[in-house]
């Protein structure tokens, strides 16, 4: 059988006693409802350790012509307005208001805080580089269940 998917995994410039770092991928841990991130090396050792063969295990976002992080980046067009500090602040301000008045349920507003600190640290980290959404991966289940291989 055949195993393919993609990982969000730390990159190789990801430094683990960088305080601004470890501040980034919190944001992303809590925005995004993640357990701890890990390096692309712990995806290939699961999948070895549940006896796969890994074929392909690559960084996609590199070569990609546009970042990964490009919806994140604020931009002050009508499209854009809701990435821009005036669009978080409204739509803030609005998700707040709806939730004031019985509209939307009570814990809305503070959901709304976490999916902004997900998008705030998901650009930051793709602007340093450590922090990828886009590590591919193909592996392979040996027929007679042999134990895989990197």
């Amino acid at each position: 059988a055949t195993f393919a998917g993609y990982e969000w995994v730390f990159t190789d410039k990801y430094d683990v006693s960088n305080p601004e770092h470890k501040k980034i991928m919190d944001g992303i841990e809590v925005g995004n409802g993640l357990p701890d991130t890990t390096p692309a090396s712990d995806v290939v050792d699961a999948l070895v350790a549940a006896g796969f063969d890994v074929k392909v295990c690559e960084d996609l976002a590199p070569a990609s012509e546009v970042p990964w992080y490009q919806p994140f980046l604020p931009d002050y067009t009508l499209q854009g307005f809701k990435t821009s500090l005036w669009g978080i602040k409204a739509t803030s301000g609005l998700v707040a208001g709806i939730e004031a008045i019985g509209l939307a349920p009570k814990g809305t507003a503070q959901m709304h805080g976490h999916l902004y600190t997900a998008a705030e640290t998901l650009c930051e980290a793709g602007k340093l580089g450590i922090f990828t959404p886009m590590l591919h991966f193909v592996a392979v289940k040996p027929a007679g269940g042999r134990k895989g291989a990197k």
